[in-house]
């Protein structure tokens, strides 16, 4: 992320300002751009300072709690999404997020860039001006009817559950449009399954309420569950804990699925 801003900076004849690499950033007074991963972002919001003109957010999904915090703090005044990957220096595509329906809106492939679907649901990119020819990614998207595209999740997080292929962003989202305030961490991952081959399994971190009981919760949110995603891909049971992440912010589903 950070030789990604020299880069913009380099091509902008930007002047740049440097902060140590935290999860929780902070600096003095407002900028005019800033770049950060999604849990960056929260960690600024809840413990970090200073304000800007336009957030460019990317390297992980954004979530609809997250934004909305983003869009009530008033301290970006515009907010992107991009995608975007290592290969290709920055991003090749984005979106804007001026409320929490942006979330459901077309990633748009940059002028100089154009990003197709091979046959395995996969994007290819192509932007000749970095010398990226046809690159096939691990990214499954859905190409819009009205231009851009949906990401869908990456191609080795599928869940392969008894045939039903479900990606882990999708039962992240649903839990997300149903799961109380006191909810503060979730991800969708596979485990071993005898019956299924693999099981879609929800772990949930949170200080459940006083009085109540996590087995309630969780038969709770399977029931509703069911009713947003239907039987096959809804959860097969629900996991309390911590999450594994990276210092970035980044899930480490493989960790999950091994635990």
């Amino acid at each position: 992320a950070g030789q990604a801003m020299l880069i913009r900076a380099l091509e902008g004849a930007w002047d740049l300002t440097l902060v140590q690499p935290s999860s929780q950033p902070a600096w003095d007074g407002a900028m005019d751009f800033v770049a950060m991963t999604p849990h960056q972002a929260d960690g600024w919001l809840e413990r970090g300072s200073g304000s800007t003109q336009t957030l460019l957010l990317g390297g992980g999904p954004v979530s609809r709690t997250l934004l909305d915090k983003l869009l009530k703090s008033n301290r970006a005044t515009v907010v992107w999404e991009s995608y975007g990957l290592s290969e290709t220096i920055t991003h090749v595509a984005a979106r804007p997020l001026k409320d929490l329906d942006g979330l459901e809106g077309a990633f748009v492939p940059l002028p100089s860039a154009t990003i197709g679907v091979n046959g395995d649901g996969c994007a290819v990119v192509h932007a000749p001006s970095r010398d990226i020819h046809h690159l096939t990614t691990n990214d499954c998207i859905e190409e819009l009817p009205e231009g851009g595209f949906r990401w869908l999740g990456r191609a080795d997080d599928v869940i392969n559950s008894g045939g039903v292929l479900v990606h882990p962003q999708t039962v992240e989202r649903a839990f997300e449009s149903i799961m109380p305030a006191w909810v503060s961490d979730w991800a969708a991952f596979g485990k071993a399954d005898d019956a299924l081959g693999e099981a879609v399994v929800l772990r949930v971190d949170g200080q459940v309420p006083e009085g109540t009981h996590p087995e309630t919760w969780s038969s709770d949110w399977r029931v509703a569950l069911k009713g947003i995603l239907g039987p096959a891909k809804t959860p097969r049971r629900i996991e309390w804990g911590s999450l594994p992440r990276t210092e970035r912010g980044k899930l480490n589903r493989r960790w999950l699925a091994n635990d």
